[in-house]
Parts: C-alpha cells; structure tokens; sequence
C-alpha cells in the first residue's frame, strides 16, 4: 500500500494541491479528495500545512447555517503553542482569509471561535467579535459572558459553585476534593442551558484522574430562573439538536447516555461510547470519535452510534503521531448542519489538520458536484 501522503497526492483532484507543505501565503485550494482506505467513504482533507490547523471543539458549529462558510484555526506547529489566528474558508475548501490575529489558542479547542446568532460576525472568548472581513465589531452585551472556575454569568444566567454544591448528593467527595462550574453549553433553541460540575483532576505526568471523582450536570432555563440538577455523568456531555434530550458517556463504563431534561426517560444507546459524542440533525446517529485503549478494535476511528439499536459503524481512520492528550489532537467530530457531513481534525500528517468525512453521499453530491465524492476503489 502507498504511504499516505503519496496516497493523498495521487488521488488529488485537478486543481488542488499534493501532499506537499503548503505556502506561506495560503488562498485556499488545498482540499484533497480521497477514500478512507478502512472504511471507503470519501474523506476530503481542507488543509495542508505545516503549522496546527483546527476547526472547533466537538459541539460548536464549524459551518455557518446554509453551509457555504467554515470557521477554523491555525497555531504554530507545537503543542505549546499559546496564540493563533481565527480563518475563514469556503465550504468546498477555497478562498482563504485570516479573520484575526493573536488570539488565544490551544491544542484541545484552537481559538474557540463560533458564529453569531445571526451568522454575520464571529465571536471568540468572552467579549471578542468581528466581521466576516476581520474588522473588530462591538459585540452585544447580551452576547457577552464571565466565565471563571467559580461562575458563569451571562445576562439573567448565573451559576455559581456554592449553587452546584447546595443541589449535590456528592457533599462528602467535594468537601475532600472542591468542584468547580465548567463546560457551559446552551440548548440550540437558547432556552436552556447546562453546565457541568466537576472535581475531576489529572496527574500532571500521568494524566490518569485523581480521586475522588465528581462529576454532575445542572439546568437553569434562559430566564436565570429553575436552576435544577440534572444527574451524574461520566464525561463530554452535549446537547441533542432537539434541545430536549443530551447525550454523554456515563460513569464507571456505564455506556453512552441518551437523555431527556425532563426526566422522562434515560437509556444506555450503546455500551461503546467513544469520547466526544454528538447527535445528528435526523436524531438517528451520535458520532464519536474513540483513541482509548479499551475500545479494541474502534480505537483510532470516528464511529457512528445508531440511537435506535447501538449499532456501531466505523466512519474514518484518524491515525495519530502523537498522544491523545490535551496537549495533542483530539478528533472532535462535528456534525454538518444538515447532518451529511462530520468536520474533524486528525495529525495523521504530523501535525493537526481539518478533515471532512461524508456520511451522506447523495446530499452531498447534490450540494457540491459530483466531483465532491472520490471515485470507487
């Protein structure tokens, strides 16, 4: 078999790049269009560098809305790497343009850059927006957030640690080990929101966790009022596009949980769970990607869960060259926002790239070409 890279190179369509690094001044067209040699689905590569290309933690949105832009980032080629720059390209890989500069960058999230609501400015930490032209806008006060390991506070929300505390079963493991608020993630309808609250530490040199474990999710509704307890979970939680269930791997290999706010109903959809799991605009399928050393024969692949029956099916190959650590690539796959498409980042290169796997063949041939999907082995 090829080496990959020449692989890559040789599959290249007509007009894009090989594998080779790309230059310094990068217009876009670096797509790479091939088969997953695994799995056979036509894999697009957005980018080829040098430097660590990222798109967005598992549960942000890469793609606008109607699917015609991509948010991603590019730090330098070190896992120590501190600032980077927020991009923007077209949806089938052209027309690169840097947005902004020197912003706060990590191997685990890139820049954390998202969408506005309305689509026409890009946010990034707690008061950061531009334009789609990189010009530094105001960004609303209702937009804006504090954010620390003790609060989180945006207009009528706020949450505090002695909040979480006060509603917890765990007071005996917190007074041992103190929690904090983290992970905050809004319901796609805005009415709700979550946040997880954990005493969860690892060793420095190991990165194994350091007990005692707590680990639990809280509700609040958008009007600062109901703040409730939603239950323990294990890791990763995220919202189902339905805004009425979420979805996270539950504690002590319990399996990957599938849950109402409500409380109406709470069930194990598959006893592998993978790490960062996401659900689909169809509500059918969870993507994950899996690296730990438990998951035999899933490890290093992006699997789709489906919700009706557990079945599992392997998506794409995301080989490593370094550890999964947060200090390293995470996958992070991210679901299209008509649910064809799965956007991850993989350093099977040996550094951080942004991938595309295509779920849905036929939606996307019907949006870009046929040229979108590889040709049959």
């Amino acid at each position: 078999m090829l080496p990959a890279l020449l692989l890559l190179a040789a599959m290249a369509p007509a007009g894009s790049v090989s594998g080779a690094p790309a230059p310094a001044e990068r217009t876009g067209g670096e797509r790479i269009i091939y088969r997953d040699a695994e799995t056979g689905r036509t894999i697009w590569r957005m980018t080829v560098s040098k430097t660590n290309d990222k798109h967005c933690y598992y549960s942000e949105q890469p793609w606008n809305q109607d699917m015609t832009k991509i948010l991603w980032a590019v730090g330098q080629p070190s896992h120590l790497s501190k600032t980077g720059a927020i991009w923007m390209m077209d949806a089938d890989g052209r027309n690169f343009k840097k947005l902004q500069d020197k912003v706060p960058y990590n191997m685990h999230t890139g820049t954390n850059a998202v969408w506005s609501p309305n689509g026409q400015h890009v946010y990034w930490g707690e008061t950061g927006a531009c334009d789609l032209d990189g010009n530094p806008v105001q960004r609303p006060p209702s937009d804006e957030y504090v954010r620390s390991p003790n609060e989180y506070r945006k207009g009528p929300i706020h949450i505090t640690n002695e909040m979480c505390y006060a509603l917890s079963p765990h007071k005996a493991l917190l007074d041992a080990q103190p929690a904090s608020v983290r992970n905050p993630k809004w319901s796609p309808d805005r009415k709700t929101f979550m946040i997880g609250f954990s005493n969860e530490k690892e060793d420095p040199v190991t990165l194994e966790r350091v007990l005692p474990t707590v680990k639990e999710l809280y509700l609040i509704d958008a009007d600062g009022r109901n703040f409730r307890r939603l239950g323990d979970y294990g890791h990763h939680h995220s919202w189902a596009p339905d805004s009425r269930h979420v979805i996270f791997a539950g504690q002590n290999g319990e399996g990957l949980v599938y849950q109402a706010i409500d409380g109406s109903s709470r069930r194990i959809v598959s006893k592998t769970t993978g790490t960062h799991a996401s659900v689909n605009p169809q509500l059918t399928m969870a993507v994950t990607d899996c690296y730990n050393n438990s998951t035999g024969p899933y490890m290093d692949f992006l699997l789709l869960i489906h919700l009706a029956d557990g079945r599992v099916e392997k998506l794409a190959k995301t080989p490593r060259t370094h550890p999964r650590s947060h200090h390293w690539t995470h996958p992070n796959p991210s679901w299209s926002p008509d649910g064809s498409m799965v956007m991850y980042d993989s350093d099977e290169s040996g550094v951080c790239q942004v991938y595309i796997v295509v779920v849905d063949e036929k939606k996307v041939r019907a949006r870009f070409g046929p040229g979108a999907i590889a040709a049959a082995p």
